[in-house]
Order: structure tokens, then C-alpha cells, then sequence
């Protein structure tokens, strides 16, 4: 899904860039569900995201 990865990438350059703190808004609401529950296709990337979130 396009979203999450952008979603990631916008994560990352948020980190490399170290623009703390951060407010995100996502009105994706797959995306939403999937960061609260698991969704198999997208785990891993879905793990990236929680990871860089906390």
C-alpha cells in the first residue's frame, strides 16, 4: 500500500532530520487500523512505523 510506504518515509526524514516533536495525521483510516492491529501483508513496514513512532 502506497500510504504506509510514504508514511515510512516521511518517519525516516523526520529522524534523519530530527524534526522533534512531531505531530502526524493520517486520513487513511486502513492505516490507522493497521498501526493498532497487526495486518499480515504489511508487517513488517507496520513495524517500522510503530518503531519509529515511540
Amino acid at each position: 500500500m502506497a500510504e504506509i510506504s510514504a508514511l515510512v518515509k516521511g518517519l525516516r526524514l523526520v529522524i534523519l532530520h530530527n524534526l522533534t516533536p512531531l505531530e502526524v495525521s493520517i486520513d487513511c483510516e486502513e492505516i490507522i487500523k493497521y498501526l493498532k492491529d497487526d495486518h499480515p501483508p504489511y508487517s513488517n513496514i507496520l513495524f517500522d512505523c510503530r518503531d519509529i513512532i515511540k
